[in-house]
């Protein structure tokens, strides 16, 4: 039995499952086999589902039409953390054998391996709950892959920026600390942000400078502008708009960076907090990719996160390919690395600039170790 699993649901859960078109008719055909019934394609559906919802229904139904029933994940966003210390592979493959431990415990699967680049990767299958959904959608099998980069200061991991997984990072981050805590060694845990900046011009031109200044790369287009508008202090107020606050706006079409709605926005305090764009490389015939960027604490500008929603193949004579298709391995790995070190120094320059060059005020300095 697995641990997450539900297994009995109610009456009408079940009929509502068996009316849905994820349900198809050799799937109902065969639950009703499992009991000796034949039916006719001729009844209904509505019919045929509330006859079996009738019957008991054990752990295996529960599993056949859980799995039916389930959602295709998306692809998430990825955040990143920086280790900066002088531990070594063996110690990194001790804290990675902590984590497989752990996950293991929890009858989740938990595999790493080091590829040709020598990177670390890490692969998780875990089980999720969520209790927003109908009983049937309520438990999701998720994958995550955790990547550790070795660099000239540490390391940097890549993984999913979700609850769960960030668990699993903050089980490498302690156990590394650790070790370098018993061998005498520093160790700081730094992510992308720009907490020490509240300047809403300053915000945006982040991403402004983000999508011009990944080198090598043209923007083609931004299609997609999401705004935040932090809640004024009692002190900056109105009263003429007490009680009225819109946070948050988005607009998408073409060319919206130059849009004059864009341009209001701005004047009334919002910010860009994640924005979509097209981009393509400065080479002849090059393909058309899409990626988001955003930080997952708008109000903080904290959590600095990226996803890549794929690329548009070159077909010739200026055509693309109308639907989209996933970047191999390789083409992810190397966009992955220059939005971040793009981020990075785009992080650097802002808190120069609005602090004056004080080295030792950083916001991406934030040590995030926790004991």
């Amino acid at each position: 039995m697995h641990k997450n699993y539900l297994y009995s649901v109610t009456d009408k859960a079940l009929f509502d499952a068996l009316n849905t078109s994820k349900i198809n008719n050799p799937e109902l055909r065969d639950l009703f086999l499992s009991r000796g019934v034949i039916i006719s394609i001729e009844t209904k559906r509505e019919a045929l589902a509330r006859e079996f919802s009738k019957y008991n229904h054990d752990y295996y139904d529960h599993q056949r039409i859980a799995t039916a029933m389930g959602v295709v994940q998306r692809k998430e966003k990825t955040t990143t953390s920086d280790y900066a210390t002088v531990v070594d592979t063996d110690s990194l493959e001790t804290a990675l054998e902590v984590l497989k431990k752990q996950v293991t415990e929890e009858d989740d699967l938990c595999l790493w391996r080091e590829d040709e680049h020598g990177n670390y990767v890490v692969d998780i299958t875990y089980e999720t709950p969520d209790y927003t959904k109908s009983e049937f959608k309520q438990i999701v099998k998720k994958e995550a892959i955790i990547t550790i980069e070795k660099t000239d200061s540490g390391y940097t991991v890549r993984y999913p920026d979700n609850p769960k997984v960030k668990e699993y990072e903050r089980t490498i981050r302690e156990s590394i600390a650790l070790t370098a805590e018993e061998a005498g060694e520093e160790f700081d845990s730094t992510r992308i942000n720009l907490a020490s900046v509240d300047d809403a011009d300053m915000r945006t031109k982040f991403f402004q400078r983000l999508i011009y200044g990944m080198n090598g790369f043209k923007v083609r287009d931004v299609t997609d502008v999401y705004l935040f508008h932090p809640k004024p202090t009692d002190d900056e107020e109105d009263s003429g708009d007490s009680g009225i606050h819109i946070s948050r706006g988005s607009l998408k079409g073409e060319g919206v960076l130059k849009s004059d709605e864009l341009q209001d926005l701005y004047g009334r305090g919002f910010y860009i907090s994640k924005i979509r764009w097209k981009f393509e490389e400065e080479l002849v015939d090059s393909d058309i990719y899409v990626m988001e960027a955003m930080f997952s604490e708008p109000e903080t500008f904290e959590d600095f996160a990226y996803v890549t929603r794929g690329k548009f193949k070159y077909q010739g004579k200026g055509k693309y390919n109308k639907n989209s298709s996933k970047l191999d391995n390789e083409e992810e790995l190397r966009i992955s690395r220059l939005i971040e070190d793009t981020a990075r120094t785009i992080v650097d320059e802002i808190v120069a600039e609005t602090q004056g060059g004080d080295e030792n005020e950083s916001s991406e300095a934030e040590v995030t170790t926790d004991k």
